[in-house]
């Protein structure tokens, strides 16, 4: 490896770094939070989540009838069904002002009670998930995150290319703790690189995927010369309503009935089709990447999509997300990813260490030369040639 391209590596690294800092830190520490973010979400608001298991569940028609009669302004859009004993039904409700912000209901499935609702932004949870994926700036703030993973990762290859340990492989996983701080300093950041860039270079993958999923998803079929399914429709019949939720259920019950249901989306025009997801035990994301299309008038199962027999493009798409989150090796990865997201704030700070205590010897450097210049100037007017310094 040439000291050339090292420089090359080494500037790259240094400024993107410094460039792109706070928003690895805010990105990082917002994601290390959200990886138990559902689970520190209950526990901040057991109001909406504790509830005692008992007996069957009701029919969700009987909380949807609750729920039409406190909020009837609202459209049901979605469900969340429980997968444990003790979770509830979350619904995600939209009103009929476009301007207004969804919001979530969330239900007793055993009692049929609505325990709360809270605005889709309102709440830590809901907090953290914007702000680390939108910046709180809507789909701008989405894309300047994308761009931010796409950044990442040239930071983290450059990193690689500098990391001290080529040269000798102990020197680059030591920590000279006896050492000055400056030192102490560089090693901290050296050994926190190389510790967690596997980890954020798979981070900084799927996470950019995820923002750019638009033209990530043409692309990924193109590439597994995999055609691209047209999305199935359903066709409005007169005099005839859309399926209950009870009875979009029960159509799909029996289809991948090892696997269990855990949402439903509903269609927001009469020619889409009703959305059911389900889950397999094994499955490593978190709702699953089952698919049943189901029209919405005649209850006639469209298509059905399995992780089972899924293309290369559906199951490399439909991994981004678990990947992303550190679900692949249960709680030991998640708790990695919880590490790796700190560890942003950890090598910016460190890093902005390095480039101050080099601006500093520079700036100490510029002014030795200065004062040089002085005398040369004043010896050359004395009678003395500038060439008999030994840097000329």
């Amino acid at each position: 490896m040439t000291m050339k391209f090292r420089e090359i590596a080494f500037s790259l690294h240094q400024y993107l770094g410094l460039f792109l800092g706070i928003f690895l830190v805010i990105i990082g520490v917002t994601g290390s939070l959200l990886v138990f973010g559902h689970e520190i979400d209950h526990l901040l608001n057991p109001n909406l989540f504790k509830i005692s298991p008992q007996g069957e569940r009701v029919p969700i028609e009987l909380v949807l009838n609750n729920i039409r009669q406190d909020y009837p302004e609202l459209k049901l859009q979605s469900i969340t069904l429980p997968q444990q004993p003790t979770d509830v039904y979350e619904l995600r409700m939209l009103s009929s002002d476009s301007d207004s912000s969804a919001v979530n209901i969330y239900a007793d499935p055993y009692k049929g009670v609505i325990l709360g609702s809270r605005l889709e932004d309102e709440g830590f949870f809901n907090f953290l998930f914007n702000l680390h994926v939108y910046l709180l700036a809507g789909d701008t703030g989405m894309t300047i995150v994308g761009f931010v993973g796409l950044l990442l990762l040239l930071i983290s290859v450059s990193g690689i290319i500098v990391w001290p340990g080529w040269r000798r492989f102990s020197q680059g996983f030591s920590i000279k703790w006896s050492a000055n701080w400056r030192r102490i300093n560089f090693d901290l950041h050296k050994v926190a690189g190389i510790f967690s860039v596997v980890f954020l270079l798979l981070i900084a993958s799927t996470g950019s995927a995820i923002a750019f999923y638009s033209f990530v998803e043409p692309t990924v079929y193109l590439l597994t010369r995999t055609s691209l399914p047209s999305p199935p429709t359903s066709q409005p019949m007169a005099g005839i309503k859309p399926l209950s939720v009870d009875k979009i259920l029960q159509k799909t019950n029996n289809i991948l009935p090892s696997a269990k249901t855990t949402f439903i989306s509903l269609p927001s025009s009469p020619s889409k089709p009703v959305k059911v997801r389900k889950k397999f035990l094994d499955e490593i994301h978190p709702t699953g990447e089952n698919y049943v299309y189901i029209d919405q008038f005649s209850g006639k199962i469209l298509r059905i999509e399995s992780v089972l027999d899924a293309p290369l493009a559906a199951r490399t798409l439909g991994a981004l997300y678990p990947l992303h989150i550190g679900r692949y090796g249960g709680v030991i990865s998640r708790i990695i990813h919880i590490f790796v997201g700190i560890s942003t704030t950890s090598l910016f700070f460190t890093g902005l260490g390095m480039w101050w205590h080099r601006q500093k010897l520079k700036a100490k450097h510029n002014k030795i030369i200065k004062q040089s210049q002085k005398i040369l100037i004043q010896r050359d007017r004395d009678g003395y040639w500038m060439n008999e310094w030994p840097w000329f």
